[in-house]
């Protein structure tokens, strides 16, 4: 028998025992199925207490469908036909990263008490971590999305804990245990080339390095991954950091995550063509193209990854000038870059940008 048959038949056994004293003659249903607790339960006890078993009736509902053979929720051929036919019942499909990484990813791989979270860090390159099945225990255990590290540093206790406030960006999700760390920068409709993920990995390596050398970890169990869509993995090719694809997620958590959430992955996976961002097919200089009112959203929302913005003319230009006169700037396609380029004046401080269409420059960088 084999290693899997193996772990299927103790899973089995370990449900029936558990089963035979919940689910038996005189087991805690039959008690409660018949009345005989009704007296020493609260109202309130009484309502969580319904809630929590119609879920466990609906988990082995599903389980049992699962044991009978059942299609994954990727492969059912009505899951995008609703958005895919644009029909009005539904709003417009939520392009925004920080959903994908802030709540689809975490509701799919934080499932059930974390109990599935050993798929998604064996996809990052850490099998070797195991997390206990449990939904009542607090675990050692920090996961974080969309999070600000500087602004985190907030307490005189966490300035001693962590003197060196790096200017670097943050990954867009950490998560981390009492002896490893996994750092994931996401994207998902957004197309940047490989250079600006490399520079962007780059920034956030000085800070993910930064947490491990603090806390004293073995290189061995860190990783700093990008989570990609394949398409877009395909195009930007080989890089110097892992990459792990939104496809690789949905595969593994198809049946063990929740069914709205591995859907919700999938209709953005299905409808990835044709909402993904316009190509960053600017000139040389150019990491990618990006409207004024993506840059202005992404600077107030501290994810703003380039430092240069390019026009013809440059800042002081007629071009320049007539986006700000006429409130065009709002939906003009600029380039954008990481690094300045002396000499080159069509090239200006994403700063002056910021300031020029009302907003508060970013702080200058420190070296």
């Amino acid at each position: 028998m084999g290693m899997s048959d193996e772990r299927l038949a103790e899973a089995g056994a370990l449900l029936e025992r558990m089963a035979e004293r919940v689910f038996g003659d005189g087991g805690v249903t039959r008690q409660i199925a018949t009345g005989e607790w009704n007296g020493s339960l609260s109202d309130e006890a009484k309502f969580d207490l319904a809630e929590l078993l119609e879920v466990t009736a609906e988990r082995v509902r599903w389980t049992r469908q699962h044991a009978a053979g059942l299609e994954p929720a990727s492969r059912a051929v009505d899951l995008v036909a609703g958005h895919a036919a644009g029909d009005p019942t539904w709003l417009p499909l939520n392009r925004k990263e920080r959903y994908y990484t802030g709540t689809v990813l975490p509701m799919l791989v934080a499932s059930d008490g974390f109990a599935h979270l050993h798929r998604f860090l064996e996809l990052c390159g850490l099998p070797e971590v195991s997390i206990e099945k449990s939904l009542e225990t607090m675990r050692e255990l920090t996961f974080y999305t969309e999070y600000g590290f500087a602004e985190s540093v907030f307490t005189d206790t966490d300035k001693l804990a962590w003197p060196d406030l790096l200017n670097a960006d943050t990954p867009d999700v950490v998560i981390a245990g009492p002896d490893w760390l996994v750092a994931v920068e996401a994207k998902m409709f957004h197309n940047p080339n490989a250079s600006a993920l490399e520079a962007q990995m780059g920034r956030q390596a000085k800070l993910v390095d930064y947490w491990a050398t603090t806390r004293g970890l073995d290189p061995l169990r860190v990783r700093h991954v990008l989570l990609l869509p394949e398409p877009l993995a395909e195009r930007v090719g080989s890089l110097q950091y892992p990459v792990v694809t939104w496809e690789q997620v949905l595969q593994r958590y198809d049946i063990v995550g929740p069914r709205y959430w591995a859907r919700a992955l999938a209709v953005a996976l299905a409808r990835h063509p044709e909402l993904q961002s316009r190509l960053g097919t600017g000139g040389k200089n150019a990491d990618d193209v990006l409207t004024g009112e993506a840059i202005v959203a992404a600077h107030a929302e501290g994810s703003n990854q380039f430092d240069q913005i390019g026009r013809s003319g440059g800042l002081t230009g007629t071009s320049f000038a007539s986006d700000i006169a006429s409130g065009a700037w709002r939906t003009v396609s600029y380039e954008v870059r990481q690094g300045a380029l002396p000499g080159n004046r069509n090239w200006f401080p994403m700063a002056d940008f910021i300031t020029a269409t009302g907003g508060t420059p970013p702080p200058v960088a420190e070296e």
